[in-house]
């Protein structure tokens, strides 16, 4: 008997709520659809979101692959393949950035093995890379190698420009009117022709 009454109660409750927003002109459904439509507006707005967020390649330093701080040197001859630097016991060719530590200027190029072990400084410079390097023929310089890696990175759009509105001009900018113009002097009256008596004096 109790779960009876139970259920009378809420389905009251229920029909109470449906007569309530078909009164207020809503269809009985859309009590129950509000809930979802907001959950489906803030899912709209954070795909939106994630939709203009764009990936862009940049390149990142890896020193755990290769890094190394040395004397550098360019024999002064001209070399071929463009900017890169050699060094003794590397496996594969790999894509570096090479800065010269004295000027803090830098270039990013090839990195190669060396073939012959010649006395003097362990890395060998082309004469691009000793160029962009700011390093002169048979001056030894020291030089930071550092491997480089390509990794796609999240950026956010810019942010569309402001309009701006020109409005009324501020109390202190607003334009000064010129003096007024005095007004003119008044005419002066006409003196009398004579005074009274003065016809009467002559003959």
């Amino acid at each position: 008997m109790k779960a009876t009454g139970i259920s009378a109660l809420v389905g009251l409750g229920l029909s109470a709520a449906v007569l309530a927003g078909c009164a207020d002109g809503q269809r009985p459904l859309d009590l129950f659809r509000r809930g979802s439509a907001g959950g489906d507006g803030a899912s709209a707005a954070a795909t939106a979101a994630a939709a203009e967020v764009r990936l862009v390649e940049r390149d990142v330093e890896a020193p755990e692959v290769f890094q190394t701080t040395d004397q550098a040197l360019w024999d002064g001859r001209p070399s071929l393949g463009g900017v890169w630097v050699a060094a003794p016991g590397v496996r594969d060719p790999e894509r570096v950035i090479i800065r010269n530590t004295a000027t803090g200027a830098f270039v990013i190029g090839a990195l190669f093995r060396r073939e012959r072990d010649n006395p003097g400084p362990r890395l060998q410079l082309s004469s691009d890379a000793a160029a962009a390097l700011g390093i002169l023929a048979g001056q030894p310089a020291r030089i930071e190698v550092t491997a480089l890696r390509r990794e796609e990175v999240p950026v956010a759009p810019e942010p569309a420009p402001t309009a701006i509105i020109d409005g009324p001009p501020a109390a202190d900018e607003a334009p000064v009117a010129p003096p007024a113009a005095a007004p003119p002097a008044p005419a002066a009256s006409p003196v009398a022709a004579s005074r009274p008596g003065a016809a009467a004096a002559s003959p």
